[in-house]
């Protein structure tokens, strides 16, 4: 990720209408609440969006700065597991397949309680897929090139843990999140032809989809919905129209069932 404005930290920041100076004043302010001193400033800042880690208290520095709690921090995952947005929805982009992923994945490790999204955010997303154009496909990068064989062995190991996944759900669920993990690292980090591109894309989307229906029937209800949306962008950049449809029903059906149920 080479470009700054693409950074986790950049779109964090700007998802809450935060100017580079504001984040610095926060990061300081989240120090001297513990009677300490940050050296932060902004050359500091965009170091850290240009790759170099921050170490873990500057990061619990960061998680206060945005309004999360420091529990939400995991140092060694930098910088993926910082929130992407203000509510956890990722608009339909050119390039929002994979930050969409990485959502779904962050908030599978946090331990706060969201809502599912609102019916405005449902009926946006459904106008952005029926308005828009296909997103672009995830630009390769300068990585280990992903070979036919891995991805076809994700494929295959993927629908054999979906045939078995009403037998030990507590198993297959585990396995297929962490394929989905694979697949994310592939599509961020790997180096592909484009055919390769538009099957992990679809695969991408089919594991989401099958997470978030597990997550579902387990009431973890933003995970769920966090699957969906993730799901949705790799529908849509790998141009199917019927699974995006599907999913969009899917998340009127959580949509439907949370007000049924208040």
């Amino acid at each position: 990720m080479h470009e700054t404005t693409r950074h986790p930290l950049t779109l964090a920041r700007l998802a809450l209408g935060m100017t580079m100076e504001e984040l610095v004043s926060q990061i300081r302010a989240a120090a001297a609440r513990r009677g300490l001193r940050s050296g932060t400033d902004e050359a500091r800042v965009r170091k850290w969006q240009r790759g170099i880690r921050p170490n873990e208290e500057s990061q619990v520095y960061i998680a206060e700065a945005l309004g999360w709690p420091a529990d939400i921090v995991r140092a060694d995952d930098w910088p993926n597991w910082l929130p992407l947005t203000a509510d956890g929805v990722v608009p339909l982009g050119p390039h929002s397949s994979v930050p969409a992923l990485r959502e779904a994945l962050r908030t599978a490790m946090d331990r706060r309680t969201f809502s599912t999204i609102s019916g405005a955010t449902l009926s946006a997303l459904a106008a952005d897929w029926a308005a828009g154009p296909t997103s672009a496909l995830a630009q390769a990068r300068d990585g280990k090139p992903v070979g036919e064989d891995f991805v076809a062995f994700l494929e295959d190991s993927t629908q054999h843990l979906t045939h078995h996944a009403t037998e030990r759900p507590q198993h297959t669920a585990t396995l297929l999140e962490a394929h989905l993990a694979t697949v994310t690292e592939l599509l961020e980090n790997g180096r592909y032809t484009p055919a390769l591109a538009l099957r992990l894309h679809t695969l991408a989307a089919f594991l989401s989809q099958t997470t978030a229906w597990h997550r579902f029937d387990q009431g973890h209800h933003t995970h769920a919905s966090q699957n969906w949306i993730a799901a949705l962008h790799n529908a849509h950049a790998a141009g199917d129209h019927d699974m995006g449809a599907s999913l969009l029903g899917d998340l009127a059906y959580q949509a439907a069932w949370e007000n049924a149920g208040q």
